[in-house]
């Protein structure tokens, strides 16, 4: 049910505010057009107070927040992110995008880094009217965000969560830690909902809903799907189990506390993923895209440092170039030159792309190379099933 009719329309809302927002927002952002504009429209509707953000990476979200509240002098904007830094790259401090909109900082904005939720929640005296969750896509990461929310949530609050079709997009791996943690909370959490009403995809990635009476009153049905297999375990699980057995009643702190014991039980004894088939096909196609005349990579973060020592590992073409919209601060990774993004310099025949597109938008990527139509790349999940084919080849 949605709960605002009108919302139907909300990506078309105060679009010549949204178009105030500078381009380089869109190339680090991770959410498409329609996303970005569907979270700006629901602020420009219904014109929060106070905001919540958790999950900043480099601030493209925090960037459409405070564009969206720039003419609402009484909004505040709260943002944690648990990472200080982006991908493990120090030179990229988290909210680096909104920080060079606002070099001189930014009186409607509060950012805390290398912190948790519950290390900030408790000691600022807010409770918010708008809330945004969009952090590690890891079951159970985004539901135990918003179990840490909930208490700070005002009735009524509008919660917005990205990626909540993730999983879709990217090929079927290695259950549970491929991007089911959005899904399984906009599904299981009780309250009305909005998608957007324009059509971008088959399944929308982006939703929101609207805190009611019943939320908190059926927050069990949350609890219980705790008991789903972790992806990872989170980084300050002690202080989180402490903040559940202090806000919420028993019941629901021991349905959290058996799930917690379950999966520590099995991540850290040995648990293996299968590798699916689909895997093969990949390192076919990476073999022959290898034998292209340039090869680049696109990202200069730790996802790529670590891929280009399994390239090293396993006697792969190492790339020629690494795109990156910071290469004139980087300059290099493992030796090879980063430079910027030059998507008219490819060459549509003889190049290859590998998207290492871990919390980038890969939209914005993918939809640049349509543009020059160019489709000889790889993106970064299919890479990391090929790589895991030959780490399972090591193995056996």
């Amino acid at each position: 049910m949605d709960f605002d009719e009108q919302s139907k329309n909300i990506t078309q809302l105060d679009l010549d505010v949204y178009n105030k927002l500078p381009e380089y927002v869109f190339s680090t952002s991770e959410m498409h057009d329609v996303e970005r504009r569907f979270l700006h429209g629901l602020i420009r509707k219904h014109r929060p107070k106070k905001i919540l953000e958790i999950g900043v990476s480099r601030g493209g979200g925090s960037s459409i927040i405070l564009n969206a509240i720039a003419d609402l002098p009484d909004a505040k904007l709260v943002s944690i992110d648990i990472l200080k830094c982006y991908g493990g790259n120090e030179a990229i401090p988290i909210g680096d995008t909104t920080n060079k909109i606002y070099p001189n900082g930014n009186h409607q904005w509060s950012l805390y880094t290398g912190v948790d939720p519950v290390e900030i929640l408790p000691n600022i005296d807010l409770s918010f009217d708008f809330c945004v969750i969009d952090t590690a896509h890891v079951h159970p990461m985004e539901s135990i965000n918003f179990i840490e929310a909930l208490p700070y949530l005002k009735n009524d609050a509008i919660v917005v969560l990205h990626d909540i079709s993730r999983f879709i997009y990217q090929p079927p791996f290695a259950f549970p830690a491929f991007s089911i943690a959005c899904r399984i909370l906009f599904d299981t959490v009780v309250g009305e909902k909005i998608v957007p009403s324009e059509k971008y995809l088959m399944f929308p990635n982006i939703g929101a809903f609207k805190i009611n009476s019943d939320t908190l009153h059926y927050i069990g049905s949350l609890f219980s799907a705790l008991s789903f297999p972790w992806g990872m375990i989170p980084g300050k699980i002690d202080l989180i189990d402490a903040f559940i057995k202090d806000k919420y009643d028993n019941t629901h702190y021991e349905q959290f506390n058996r799930a917690r014991i379950l999966n520590e039980f099995y991540r850290f004894n040995g648990n293996t993923y299968k590798i699916n088939h689909i895997a093969k096909s990949y390192l076919i196609l990476l073999n022959s895209l290898l034998n292209k005349s340039r090869v680049i990579f696109y990202g200069a973060g730790k996802n790529s440092h670590t891929i280009l020592q399994y390239f090293n590992k396993y006697g792969l073409r190492l790339p020629d170039l690494i795109w990156d919209i910071n290469g004139s601060k980087i300059q290099s990774l493992n030796g090879i030159p980063v430079v910027e993004p030059d998507f008219s310099n490819l060459n549509y025949t003889d190049s290859l792309i590998i998207t290492i597109i871990d919390r980038v938008n890969s939209h914005y990527i993918e939809e640049k190379l349509e543009q020059c139509h160019f489709e000889s790349y790889i993106t970064e999940q299919e890479l990391r099933m090929v790589l895991a084919l030959l780490i399972k080849k090591d193995l056996e």
